[in-house]
């Protein structure tokens, strides 16, 4: 038994208030205000029309009802990836999740997890003194250097992912039991699912009484309504729905004990309180799965039904009561929205969300401050929002096609289906049912431009299908080479002749999350990228740290290389004791353990910058001929290159070096 200790088109049209709210909670002894408490409610799966205030008939939903009459509604609120992980990767740092690395929804059998380079609203807000919990479902890691413990909670209670992943599965029988943790102990396997929205609601209660006198952040991260659903007695049968409809308002009655709370405390002026949920409905679940009310498909899509998700947020005296927003905007930006609030420093590497508190806040003629939201599945950009308009590029995706779902948390399987190159107006067609393609071509080319703009910074890649490598998405899209944080999708292998693997992994990734460092002082091996490619464009950024006691520096990027590495074309980056001499091409060409090198001597030197500046490196190879940039300007071409199909690769010889962007371009 497990106890627990209780104690676009239309504006945001309303003005918005002051800086700090009015009342006792305002300011501290000596005149200076209270950072404000923020409660962030995060739900799992559910749809777009599952609340009373967003449309519901048969769930009563009276204490999220109430908190959208006394706060703002946003009609237009996304998740940046349909899908549990990486929907949480993004809420917790403002950044999409490719640029986090984590994709997909991290099971028992994963290693990797939320790394200590992205810094979460947690690590932001624990700087200005914020007491920081969590208490529900985390599924950014399970492994101890993964927990919330290390990303800035102080407190967590709940399960590691999601309430599926258990011998119970209906159709995975595979699962190991389900742990759930406090702290960083698991107290328990397979706990009483019934019982789960009840602790985690009481957790929080007791947080916010302890709490009260100093500023904090509560992340409630309900593990319903995900399947397998679990009700408490007091709510079973209380519904229209059926046990979907009795879990919705049991969360219904968990958000009224945390406005009750903070009403009882006199912390209502001084709080933010904000639900939302991490991606619309599985509808494979039939019964047991909730609505997307007038939106297109569901979970693991693209389409609205899939990302577009209820958002509610209430602050009492600085939130005008209700308000509606109908402007896009997505959980990427409440990171920065909550930095410029409480006055907490952004981390210095990429956010990609924006402040939208003068939405919040409903200020006259406030716009999304993001010229386009980006729709990804996985590493496969599908979709960008601009205003009313959205894009879809071809893809295929998941869906009943008009045919039932399963019943009784059994799924049903889903069909296959394929979209086109397709622009709705969401503005008037917000079920997304008639292409505008055709009738307004300029809007598909700005959008294009736009989608451009994120496969150049973000990468674009098609999923595998029939056992062959995804490809740049329409042989126009950027493939992100860059590894994450486990090196996966490389491999470390020795420059031949040496075959000897130095005893340190020179490589590793910066605190950036984006720069790949390499310390290769004594160290002679190659890091392959394990994918094989034919003509393109690879692109890099670059730049050398002197290290003392080494005289020459030694780097390069293999554009042609052999899967064990035994011969390459290098495209060389710098090779001399002097300054770096970049643009150099040679091969070598082994057998029988002898080197045979063909040198192609480049102009670079002109094009390069000194140590400790970046620099940029193109290498684009057509057929037998390659071409090196080095800094936009063209240094060597080689029209008669002995490898013609290979694998990139990057080399660590004796020296200290820094890559970032690395990226290709397919060539039609």
């Amino acid at each position: 038994m497990i106890r627990i200790a209780v104690v676009r088109i239309a504006l945001c049209a309303v003005v918005g208030l002051l800086a700090f709210p009015r009342g006792s909670n305002a300011a501290r002894p000596g005149g200076k205000a209270k950072p404000p408490n923020i409660v962030v409610i995060f739900v799992d799966d559910m749809g777009y029309g599952d609340l009373g205030c967003f449309g519901a008939k048969k769930i009563k939903t009276p204490n999220l009802d109430r908190m959208a009459k006394q706060g703002i509604r946003f009609t237009d609120f996304y998740v940046a990836q349909p899908v549990c992980s990486a929907s949480r990767a993004a809420i917790l740092t403002g950044r999409y999740p490719n640029r986090v690395g984590i994709l997909g929804a991290l099971g028992p059998a994963s290693k990797n997890g939320l790394g200590k380079q992205d810094r979460t609203i947690a690590e932001l807000l624990k700087t200005l003194g914020y007491a920081t919990a969590i208490f529900g479902k985390w599924h950014l890691g399970h492994q101890p250097e993964h927990l919330p413990t290390r990303h800035g909670f102080d407190e967590y209670f709940g399960l590691p992912y999601s309430n599926d992943m258990w011998p119970k599965h209906p159709t995975n029988k595979t699962f190991p039991d389900l742990p759930l943790i406090q702290g960083e102990k698991t107290i328990a396997h397979n706990p009483d699912q019934s019982k789960l929205t009840t602790w985690y609601t009481e957790k929080a209660v007791d947080f916010i009484t302890r709490n009260k006198d100093r500023p904090f952040f509560l992340y409630l991260a309900h593990n319903m309504p995900h399947v397998p659903l679990f009700v408490s007695d007091r709510f079973k049968g209380k519904s229209e729905q059926g046990l979907y409809g009795d879990v919705v308002m049991e969360l219904d009655w968990s958000v009224g004990q945390i406005l009750e709370t903070l009403q009882r405390l006199g912390l209502d002026e001084n709080t933010l309180v904000i639900f939302t949920s991490d991606n619309g409905p599985w509808l494979s679940y039939g019964n047991h799965a909730g609505s997307a009310g007038p939106l297109r498909e569901g979970k693991a899509t693209i389409w609205e039904g899939g990302v577009r998700v209820p958002f509610i947020a209430r602050w009492t005296g600085r939130i005008p009561a209700g308000s509606t927003c109908r402007e896009p905007a997505m959980t990427i930006d409440l990171l920065p929205t909550f930095a410029k609030l409480t006055g907490a420093k952004i981390p210095p590497h990429k956010i990609d969300g924006k402040d939208i508190w003068p939405l919040l806040s409903g200020q006259p003629g406030a716009k999304s401050p993001q010229e386009a939201y980006y729709f990804y599945w996985g590493r496969h950009l599908q979709g960008v929002r601009s205003g009313q308009w959205k894009l879809h590029f071809p893809h295929t995706y998941p869906t009943l096609a008009g045919g039932p779902g399963g019943k009784d948390g059994k799924p049903a399987p889903y069909k296959q289906a394929k979209a086109g190159l397709e622009l709705y107006d969401l503005a008037n067609d917000v079920g997304e049912t008639v292409n505008a393609a055709a009738k307004h071509p300029e809007v598909v080319k700005r959008l294009q431009a736009l989608a451009d703009r994120a496969r150049a910074d973000l990468g674009d890649v098609l999923p595998k299908e029939k056992g062959k490598a995804g490809a740049a998405a329409g042989g126009q899209g950027w493939i992100d080479l860059m590894p994450v944080a486990d090196l996966k999708g490389w491999k470390r292998v020795p420059i031949p002749p040496d075959k000897k693997l130095a005893a340190k992994n020179p490589w590793k990734l910066a605190d950036d999350g984006k720069t790949l460092i390499c310390d290769g002082v004594g160290v002679k091996e190659m890091l392959l990228y394990d994918r094989e490619w034919k003509d393109g464009v690879f692109h890099v950024e670059w730049r050398f740290k002197k290290v003392a006691g080494e005289p020459e520096y030694n780097s390069g990027v293999y554009v042609r290389t052999a899967a064990d590495a035994s011969v390459w074309v290098q495209a060389q980056v710098a090779h001399t004791k002097k300054p770096p001499h970049l643009g150099d091409l040679f091969a070598d060409l082994l057998a029988d353990g002898k080197t045979t090198r063909v040198v192609v001597e480049g102009s670079g030197l002109k094009h390069a910058r000194p140590p400790g500046e970046w620099n940029t490196y193109d290498v684009t190879c057509k057929g037998k001929t390659i071409t090196v940039s080095v800094n936009g300007k063209d240094a060597t071409t080689w029209n008669d290159c002995p490898i013609l199909t290979g694998r990139v690769g990057l080399q660590a010889e004796f020296f200290y070096i820094e890559f970032k962007n690395l990226k290709f371009k397919a060539l039609d």
